[in-house]
């Protein structure tokens, strides 16, 4: 069949895979939850019914606010089904947030993950005039069941009604509103088409992880072929790995930190000596073959985006028999960009990736990157102005520096906005030290500051989990965030990992000094955004008088 909407995805789905029975998968109490891609496909119909009995029409915005989970998918198929506007919310912003997107979208339904979310809007909902109803995809005292919604439909089929509105949906219609703000604080909508769901295109099962917390049970339980990350949760996963390496001791220690090392060394296009296969395979028997088992035993790749992989990192995991590809995009692009593939010469770690087909990419003169091609958005809802800012003859300004490597392959260099020059007159893009500084098993977060000043400094969150362990196989007592940061041990090791980190940077780029800091950032407390980019105003307003303390 000819695929043009967003729902004929489904359609295709169905017809292709008619016999697959866990289309989607999410944990209930406990118990995996499948299911079938008839079950998705009657679902996504009645719920489109039951929007049709309710009134929603063609252009109209239905707003959902829920973690991951096969709910978020059934939303989405059935208002892209009847020409309605999904407005999909990140769970974990502010209600005043919750209140300018249900404005200025205006947005007509809701639909909430349970009652804690409920909470979360309650107070705003009295100033969303266009909100019309609210439904739960959980038990909600307040709010009524979206089975209801199912079961309308059920009851009152609308088939030819829903024909007729899909024959009037066509390939550049909004299909959906994304909401960003990236880390300057200003939402932005983003206005996508109907497009990108190439992964129920090849009838790939979804599972959906219980939280962060669980994820790995759960790809040891699941055993999974493939799974999209953040480099976050792989600097975690490899940061536990790593401490319980640091536990051995003797000769088992001495393996695994040779094995370590040998892992930092390998050469992703298989250019490595028949002595260091034969090296890699013992630390394969000895290390990393425990490493694949931690991840199921299973996992044929990982795809990595969202922030900048450690290219240690992604060399570790390879040599590891765990490949990790990065990729690249914005909201704006839909939101892939380019990305590694397991293709043999397409692949380049440090980099991300190749060109999408039919993506096109340049780089200006000052540097950023700009990218043009069918996965562009539409513009930025009700701001026409912001719109023609960032795109320009058909190229959409992505704010990134980068350059291109042997004409293939997209490498990023830092964020534009990030870029500083001191008062010796040199640009410093913080970007890649930042990445560089996380080597240090010692470091978590680092922001590194320096705009006008004679050199660059860096407030650093520590690796608390990390440096707790460290304490303790020290003698040390540091019970507490505060009395680490306050510790002259710590401190010293730390200024001794920077030490060691410098010397892989130019001297105008090299940390000079550093505070260190007790606090947690999170999307809730407005230092990061909710893909955990660190949002630079908000700290350097909140650390103002430690930013003084190293410029006085």
């Amino acid at each position: 069949m000819k695929i043009e909407r967003l729902f004929d995805f489904l359609e295709n789905y169905k017809a292709s895979y008619p016999q697959k029975q866990d289309a989607l998968a999410s944990k209930v109490d406990g118990e995996w939850v499948k299911y079938s891609i008839q079950e998705y496909s009657d679902i996504v119909r009645d719920l489109a019914y039951g929007l049709i009995n309710l009134g929603v029409k063609k252009g109209d915005k239905i707003a959902s606010i829920s973690p991951n989970a096969p709910e978020w998918n059934f939303i989405d198929m059935a208002a892209s089904s009847i020409g309605a506007i999904h407005v999909p919310i990140y769970p974990t912003i502010s209600p005043k947030d919750y209140e300018y997107i249900f404005n200025h979208a205006e947005v007509r339904m809701v639909f909430i993950s349970g009652k804690l979310m409920y909470n979360k809007i309650v107070d705003i909902l009295p100033k969303t005039p266009t909100v019309e109803k609210v439904f739960s995809f959980k038990e909600c005292k307040h709010a009524p069941n979206y089975k209801e919604v199912i079961d309308s439909g059920k009851a009152n089929p609308k088939a030819d009604e829903l024909k007729e509105i899909q024959a009037e949906i066509k390939t550049d219609d909004l299909a959906t509103l994304i909401y960003t703000s990236g880390t300057t604080g200003t939402m932005k909508g983003v206005m996508e088409r109907m497009l990108n769901y190439m992964e129920q295109y090849n009838g790939i099962s979804i599972y959906y992880a219980e939280n962060m917390a669980t994820i790995i049970d759960n790809i040891q339980e699941l055993k999974v072929d493939m799974m999209s990350t953040v480099p976050r949760l792989l600097e975690k996963v490899y940061d536990k790995i790593v401490a319980r390496g640091e536990a051995l001791e003797g000769f088992k220690r001495k393996v695994f930190d040779w094995a370590l090392e040998l892992g930092f060394n390998y050469d992703e296009y298989g250019n490595n000596s028949a002595i260091y296969k034969m090296k890699l395979a013992v630390a394969d028997k000895l290390v990393f073959s425990k490493w694949r088992d931690a991840f199921g035993g299973n996992m044929s790749v990982m795809v990595s985006g969202g922030a900048a992989l450690q290219p240690r990192l992604g060399r570790i995991f390879w040599a590891a028999g765990i490949p990790v590809v990065e990729g690249y995009g914005l909201t704006e692009t839909s939101p892939v960009i380019s990305v590694n593939t397991l293709k043999a010469g397409e692949l380049l770690i440090g980099s991300v990736g190749v060109l999408l087909a039919d993506v096109e990419v340049k780089i200006a003169d000052d540097g950023e990157i700009l990218s043009k091609g069918p996965n562009l958005m539409l513009g930025y809802y009700k701001e026409d102005a912001l719109t023609k800012e960032v795109i320009v003859d058909g190229w959409f300004h992505t704010g990134d520096l980068g350059e291109i490597i042997d004409n293939k392959f997209v490498k990023i260099t830092g964020r534009k906005k990030d870029l500083f020059k001191t008062s010796m007159g040199k640009y410093v893009a913080p970007g890649h030290i930042e990445d560089t500084l996380k080597e240090s098993s010692f470091i978590d977060i680092p922001v590194v500051i320096g705009e006008n000043q004679k050199f660059a400094s860096a407030l650093i969150i520590p690796n608390f989990e990390h440096i707790k362990d460290w304490c303790k196989k020290n003698g040390k007592s540091c019970p507490t965030n505060e009395q680490i940061i306050d510790d002259e041990d710590v401190k010293k090791k730390i200024k001794e990992e920077i030490a060691v980190l410098n010397k892989k940077f130019g001297s105008h780029e090299q940390i000079k000094q550093f505070r260190l800091i007790a606090d947690e950032w999170t999307v809730e407390s407005g230092y990061v955004t909710a893909k955990m980019s660190i949002k630079r105003p908000v700290v350097m307003k909140a650390y103002s008088h430690l930013i003084e303390d190293i410029y006085k």
